[in-house]
């Protein structure tokens, strides 16, 4: 009896072993045809098998609820690609992620923006975020994910992703922006080389310029910024991003919370570390506590997350991971020990507008008050929305700090000669801070250490820091701006179409009307015409029909008088694409359980 036990065991020890090596065999297979691997001879043939026999243990040991016909392209690897793969890896990662350290300027740009967007951890309501958020990938959509091959510039493809997503949820337009113009024309040197996770938020805050994917495709190696291109930056020709601006990006607080948090602003981009076992990944849960004993360093973009998973998208093209995509399971502790949260940023856009600015006042110091009565004076018809000066971005605040230095340059020895009233407030003194047109959002805001509590802003027009008082007695000169142009509505209005009375969305100035017209069988909701005014639409009556806010202090939303359009016949089409979406996620669900079955026989 027992010699009959121990014959059955070895003859089902054999006939497992050879169910293995058949679906190792036929794993191979179709993997190589999935990538159209050409096998060249013995060896290679041996490198690449034994390759996927370690991507597989890798892929089994680190990803769960999934069952693969096929693996990704690195799968297959012979020795020398895979060497080659690594080593660019660890050769160029990224200097960011030596990141854990946040210089000063960080630190304190972090805690200013938390002040202001996201309260100390204490006072947050992490109950109030959604269980899922999905919002980038799923319902606006993103940009295929291309590959960055040979080139050490993971750092540009998070940012330039970031940037696509925000810049189509607030204009409406899709366009991809080139990786390649990063790679290229960022340093002085080549973006292959690597760089910080942060740095292509960095030159498009200062530039407030991009190239597109079509003008300048990625080619993944390096060609140095030719005059002709950097004649286009300095120009603006052909601008990718010409209707929105980067206002900044901020840094995030460290821990899982605030990466989920920054996604209301945008997808989130960060540095953490990767290992061997990230280029074998094909879909499912993936924990891997490898990276935190062979590290490399790697720039990747949260795009959102379920209960169970951070969906983050990739730089290796679609044919790696879930589509280009990776699922990381949320609880796990190897979450910290890759420091997927130690080093996040999300960042901020608002609709561009042409701005002018003037000095207050004859370009006399005067109080405060009194500066922002001059402003008000200048308003006249035809030219409205004058007030104290609103500054969106860097490039702003260098304009006004130009502008004064032209007129007085150099140091002042009294600082009123030095000090320009802007129309940031603070009334409270708690860090909320306002500007003085409340349809404007504050989200660039020149901190520094000397910038202070107090209820009044000014910019130093020397380093363009600007700085908080509280007197209502202290003179210095200032600097009114009003809004020449209006933003583009027309993405604003879906199932509709607008026509501006100038026939020129590119330059939409003041007086110009947007008339709305719904689509065939679909209701205006609200007016369908409106008027630009002070760089803001208005309903009919201009800004002089406004009611008074209940708020003084609240924001205004400035998409308030946009009318929208009802289609019945479209929603129920939706309802249905929804319902056809619930029955394919059912079915690929099905399937899973069923391969996982086999697995398990």
């Amino acid at each position: 009896m027992h010699r009959f036990l121990l014959l059955v065991t070895a003859m089902f020890a054999l006939a497992l072993s050879k169910s293995t090596i058949d679906d190792t065999r036929l794993l191979f297979s179709n993997t190589v045809k999935r990538w159209n691997v050409q096998i060249k001879n013995k060896r290679d043939f041996s490198e690449r098998y034994n390759r996927l026999l370690r991507m597989k243990r890798s892929h089994d040991e680190t990803s769960s609820g999934v069952m693969l016909d096929s693996l990704n392209r690195f799968a297959v690897n012979n020795d020398e690609e895979h060497e080659a793969l690594l080593a660019r890896s660890r050769r160029l990662a990224n200097a960011s992620l030596i990141l854990a350290e946040r210089s000063a300027e960080e630190e304190e740009k972090m805690l200013h923006f938390q002040k202001r967007e996201f309260p100390p951890p204490e006072e947050v309501e992490w109950s109030n975020l959604p269980s899922e958020y999905q919002y980038w990938e799923k319902t606006l959509g993103m940009s295929p994910i291309q590959d960055q091959m040979g080139c050490g510039s993971c750092w540009s493809f998070p940012a330039a992703a970031a940037m696509e997503a925000l810049y189509k949820k607030i204009t409406g337009e899709d366009v991809v922006f080139s990786k390649q113009y990063f790679i290229d024309c960022t340093f002085t040197y080549s973006g292959c080389s690597g760089g910080t996770i942060n740095e292509g938020f960095k030159v498009t805050k200062d530039r407030q310029y991009l190239m597109s994917e079509s003008k300048w495709p990625l080619t993944a190696d390096y060609h140095s910024c030719s005059s002709e291109l950097s004649e286009d930056i300095i120009l603006k020709r052909d601008n990718a991003m010409k209707k929105a601006y980067l206002q900044d990006w901020y840094p995030l607080g460290k821990g899982e919370e605030w990466l989920l948090g920054g996604l209301k602003h945008s997808p989130v981009a960060f540095g953490s570390y990767i290992s061997d076992n990230y280029f074998g990944y094909t879909n499912g849960l993936y924990d891997d506590s490898l990276c935190a004993t062979d590290p490399i360093p790697h720039a990747q973009l949260l795009v959102g997350y379920t209960q169970n998973s951070l969906r983050v998208r990739g730089s290796y093209g679609e044919y790696w991971g879930d589509y280009g995509y990776i699922n990381y399971q949320r609880g796990s502790g190897n979450l910290d020990s890759c420091r997927i949260f130690d080093t996040a940023y999300a960042i901020t856009m608002t609709l561009k507008r042409d701005i002018e600015y003037e000095f207050c006042n004859d370009a006399k110091p005067t109080t405060r008050a009194i500066c922002r009565e001059s402003c008000l004076s200048m308003n006249k018809e035809g030219e409205t929305g004058w007030d104290l000066a609103i500054i969106p971005t860097l490039q702003h605040n260098n304009e006004v700090c130009h502008m004064a230095n032209a007129r007085w340059p150099g140091v002042k020895s009294d600082d009123k000669f030095n000090l320009l009233w802007i129309g940031i407030t603070d009334p409270d003194k708690v860090g909320h801070y306002h500007w003085v047109d409340k349809m404007w959002k504050v989200n660039y805001f020149n901190y520094t250490r000397e910038t202070g509590e107090g209820k009044f802003g000014l910019v130093d027009k020397n380093d363009g820091h600007w700085t908080m008082k509280n007197s209502l007695t202290y003179l210095a000169r200032g600097v009114c701006s009003r809004a020449r142009t209006c933003y583009d509505i027309s993405s604003r209005v879906k199932d509709g179409e607008v026509t501006f009375s100038n026939n020129n969305p590119d330059d939409i100035v003041e007086g110009t009307t947007a008339t709305i017209s719904c689509n065939e069988n679909c209701e205006l909701s609200g007016t369908s015409q409106l008027v630009c005014q002070g760089g803001h639409w208005f309903g009919p009556g201009g800004r002089e029909a406004e009611e008074p806010p209940e708020d003084p202090l609240a924001d205004i939303h400035p998409d308030r008088y946009i009318p929208t359009c009802s289609c019945p016949q479209e929603a129920e089409q939706e309802q249905q694409q929804e319902q056809k979406k619930k029955k394919e996620k059912k079915k690929k669900e099905k399937k899973k359980k069923k391969r996982g079955k086999r697995g398990v026989e």
